[in-house]
């Protein structure tokens, strides 16, 4: 056996017993109380998230607020890993009790409106989220709610049996899910059914075609995917989030983003990009304890976006020549 093939065979081997792990984690946990997995785990998941990102949530939001105080900064690290830390536990009930768990817990407000403009326009719709509150929930409420089709775009986990058992979840909740390294067209395909199409552009993606846009008064690197698939396809943006509010959600829309092909095609991806970041800025600034500031979504810069999009670019087409049966 070469050292390739046994490299290959210690990764799969490596990848299987951390899925079995997190499979055994989720039956283990999936016995629990509701109690016990929204009480003692989850303030202990999110203590040790705090423990681990503590620092880099506090430096962000004081480089993100000027004048905010370091206690007010830490006091709203500590919510940030008291938001994360009930995840794992709120996932784990609606995969065993489904939408009974989700029905009595989601609230909604005159903010509904803005989806329904947008779906009366008949293009599809592209949801802007972001990683706040709880969004994968979101999703599923939006499969219950809405008659049209509902997909989410999500990065491929490199672990295939992780990959599989997110998967299986958004599938549970009703959702198609479409790989963030598919083609174009299979999102324009989506959204031309008319279908609801859910996107998740907040964080540093560098890989991806993007612009250095203002975030909280700082460049930051933005992906322009939303947009130019709005553009193409006619389909207006909604931001789109689900906020915690106590033992509660809040689903909260703002107004829909609609497109015009009036301007330059450059320009008007910009402005929309613009618009939907704008969008996701103010949720984040009315509910900064919710969002994952933990993320460095500031890291990108122009030299490490050039280098790192080569490679990606460079190794989709190895992909997707392999696919074909050529060779690279």
């Amino acid at each position: 056996m070469n050292r390739l093939a046994l490299k290959l065979k210690v990764r799969a081997a490596k990848h299987a017993l951390v899925a079995g792990g997190v499979r055994s984690a989720l039956f283990f946990c999936s016995l629990l109380p509701e109690k016990i997995l929204l009480g003692p785990l989850a303030s202990l998941a999110g203590n040790l998230l705090h423990a681990a990102m503590g620092k880099r949530c506090r430096d962000q939001l004081l480089a993100s607020f000027p004048g905010m105080k370091e206690d007010e900064a830490h006091r709203i690290a500590r919510d940030v890993g008291r938001n994360f830390g009930r995840l794992p536990g709120e996932l784990v009930l609606a995969r065993r009790r489904g939408w009974t768990f989700l029905e009595k817990r989601m609230e909604t407000d005159d903010s509904l409106m803005h989806m329904d403009e947008a779906r009366a326009a008949g293009k599809g719709v592209i949801v802007i989220s972001a990683h706040i509150g709880n969004w994968e929930l979101m999703a599923w409420w939006g499969a219950r709610h809405y008659p049209e089709p509902l997909a989410v775009v999500g990065k491929r986990i490199r672990n295939p049996g992780l990959n599989r058992l997110v998967n299986d979840l958004r599938r549970m909740g009703g959702l198609e899910v479409i790989d963030r390294d598919d083609p174009p067209r299979r999102m324009l395909r989506h959204l031309a059914r008319p279908g609801i199409l859910g996107i998740l552009p907040d964080q540093d993606v560098d890989v991806l075609a993007g612009e250095f846009l203002e975030f909280f008064g700082r460049p930051a690197y933005t992906s322009t995917g939303p947009a130019a698939l709005s553009l193409a396809s006619g389909a207006p943006m909604v931001p789109g989030f689900l906020i915690r509010r106590g033992e509660k959600f809040l689903v909260r829309f703002a107004p829909p983003i609609f497109p015009s092909r009036d301007r330059p095609k450059r320009e008007e991806i910009l402005r929309l990009t613009r618009a939907w970041s704008a969008a996701v800025e103010e949720t984040i600034r009315a509910f900064p304890e919710q969002w994952a500031w933990f993320h460095e979504r500031w890291a990108s810069t122009p030299e490490t976006v050039a280098r790192k999009r080569k490679r990606y670019l460079e190794s989709r087409k190895r992909k997707a020549m392999a696919r074909q049966g050529g060779k690279p």
